[in-house]
């Protein structure tokens, strides 16, 4: 199943629960995780795709619990983190940034590797903290 489809099906559940906050906040995702593929010839939006727009919802909720603290957006929070696949931790990425098949390690060239094997599943500034690191940039 795609990950937007679990979306949809989440959401349905979520009206026929009547439960108001699930319900926009995954109406609301809809409309926003389906547009990447609307704009590129009608079809559906990638499971990557996807991922992305939930990354940034969960920013801009962080963002704004930081200056209007409040439960509902740290319920948002825990329910759009639901979404995301576990993520490479930094230990993982220590690992595969150094084995990657590149050229050289640089930001842009492990960003491009790692986005090609590895979209959505880690965190890009982790990732660039750790070329640093490495000292080859």
């Amino acid at each position: 199943m795609t990950l937007i489809n679990k979306i949809k099906e989440n959401q349905l559940i979520a009206r026929k629960a009547r439960d108001p906050i699930i319900s926009t906040l995954l109406t609301t995702l809809l409309g926003e995780a389906s547009m990447p593929g609307k704009n590129d010839g009608n079809r559906d939006s990638t499971d990557a795709e996807v991922i992305k727009v939930i990354k940034k919802f969960i920013k801009n909720a962080k963002e704004t619990n930081l200056v209007f603290p409040n439960k509902a957006l740290s319920l948002e929070i825990l329910i759009l983190t639901e979404y995301l696949p576990k993520q490479l931790t930094e230990r993982e990425l220590y690992s595969i940034i150094p084995n990657l098949d590149i050229e050289t390690i640089s930001v842009p060239n492990v960003m491009k590797a790692l986005n090609a094997k590895y979209s959505g599943l880690f965190d890009s500034k982790v990732a660039v903290e750790i070329v640093r690191k490495i000292g080859r940039t």
